[in-house]
């Protein structure tokens, strides 16, 4: 199916900039008189998308992450995007925080008369988007390949 039966028509116009970062969180913890580290991390990449942003994610999208997942939609939601896209092929979890960051953006895409075109999740993050009725909101797309066409 290509954009354009999503309602996704034309390009954006938007110049999108190359953004890498990593997001590294540690949280130590006292067990028994011992120290446990627990790490999440969240690598993610945005780039010009053929209709909008292009947002490559991996890693885990968690608590530890959500406000950093957070300020990088905000960041690309700052020059009106109406249409962004997530490959979430390396995503391996992805918590209620993290969702509730990508239902957020869903939703102001939407009200722009836009929307968030989830690609490529792996199994465990789609199954929980299903559950949760994320999947009604937010556009998920289990095939592999490029950004759909129109």
């Amino acid at each position: 199916m290509g954009l354009s039966a999503l309602g996704w028509g034309g390009g954006c116009g938007l110049i999108c900039r190359r953004l890498e970062w990593e997001v590294r969180v540690v949280y130590q913890a006292c067990k028994q008189g011992s120290e446990e580290s627990l790490v999440s991390v969240l690598r993610a990449s945005v780039s010009a998308g053929e209709y909008g942003p292009l947002i490559t994610l991996s890693g885990e999208a968690d608590v530890t992450t959500a406000a950093e997942l957070g300020e990088l939609m905000a960041a690309q939601l700052a020059d009106g995007t109406r249409y962004l896209a997530i490959d979430a092929a390396g995503l391996a979890f992805a918590d209620s925080a993290s969702i509730h960051v990508l239902l957020t953006t869903a939703r102001t895409l939407k009200e722009r008369g836009g929307g968030l075109l989830l690609m490529r999740p792996q199994r465990p993050v789609a199954t929980v988007l299903h559950l949760t009725g994320a999947s009604e909101l937010i556009i998920i797309r289990e095939e592999t390949g490029a950004e759909p066409r129109p």
